[in-house]
């Protein structure tokens, strides 16, 4: 078996997809993507490019070599971010309620003072 077919299904596996999902994702047949694995022939480099294309995060050193990290540092820095995109909008959804919840309360405030300023008046 070809190293870079173990390699297309660990990825797979790890991905927790069919091979159809992963074939059809490439645009590739199902068959080529069995025969990488069971009969190791191996992907052409534009099969390799459609792969990384469609799989960003994919280390393409260790797809095409078995060296470093299946995913790439740049799939972990990615994906950060989007944690701090995603928690910063949380963040101000929150200081947009805080900012209402204070408007209301000082309305409220207001509200009450002048109560008490009409009932002192009276």
């Amino acid at each position: 078996m070809n190293n870079i077919g173990i390699r297309i299904d660990e990825f797979i596996d790890e991905l927790n997809i069919t091979q159809k999902d992963f074939a059809k994702k490439i645009g590739v047949s199902e068959q080529a993507v069995s025969n990488w694995k069971n009969q190791g022939s191996a992907p052409g480099l534009d099969t390799i490019l459609k792969i990384t294309r469609a799989y960003h995060d994919i280390n393409v050193r260790w797809l095409l070599l078995g060296h470093g990290d299946k995913l790439s540092r740049y799939a972990d820095i990615e994906k950060k971010f989007e944690e701090l995109q995603a928690e910063n909008l949380k963040l101000r959804e929150m200081i947009e309620r805080e900012d209402e919840i204070e408007y209301d309360l000082r309305k409220r405030i207001d509200e009450l003072q002048n109560k008490l300023i009409d009932c002192y008046e009276k």
